[in-house]
């Protein structure tokens, strides 16, 4: 019993202070406010049931990511399958990731992110971990490809996004 009790407040512990990514990917993945909090709840519901299974052979923030990635990744691909509205009324919050005070650079960012929302699910995870300055390596084990994928499809992704900007 004891142990139940401490692997809860271990597994808490570790999720707040790694919130930020949870917070990230459910802006990236969910239109709504109401789908960034289902995918949140999923996503902790998903590290939990796993959370017993992680032997620690990648640091607590890869696995979290790969976790929290793979669930967004399943539920956008169900949310498809089995709806006939694909896109919510409101758009993504993107202003809390913005943090300038300048008016040019909010503008840059909010262009940014408006095109990034524009790529596939799965362009949006390998830029998002781009984005959070995760090395090609680490990014090939999270999203399960190689490191020279890795670095060609961030090439790719790089100047998907000039051209959306551009337009």
């Amino acid at each position: 019993m004891l142990d139940i009790i401490e692997q809860q407040k271990e597994f808490v512990k570790i999720l707040e202070a790694h919130l930020g990514i949870l917070l990230k990917i459910s802006a990236i993945y969910s239109k709504t406010k109401q789908d960034r909090e289902d995918l949140l709840d999923e996503m902790t519901y998903q590290l939990w049931k796993s959370f017993a299974t992680f032997e620690g052979r990648s640091s607590i923030s890869t696995w979290i990511y790969r976790v929290a990635l793979n669930t967004a990744l399943c539920k956008l691909s169900y949310d498809k399958r089995h709806s006939f509205v694909l896109f919510g009324t409101d758009s993504p919050n993107w202003d809390q990731h913005i943090v300038s005070e300048d008016p040019a650079l909010q503008d840059m960012y909010s262009k940014l992110y408006e095109s990034i929302d524009m790529l596939s699910a799965f362009d949006k995870a390998i830029i998002l971990l781009y984005l959070d300055r995760h090395k090609h390596d680490e990014i090939a084990v999270i999203m399960g490809i190689s490191q020279s994928n890795v670095g060609t499809r961030i090439s790719r992704i790089k100047q998907q996004l000039k051209d959306l900007a551009s337009k």
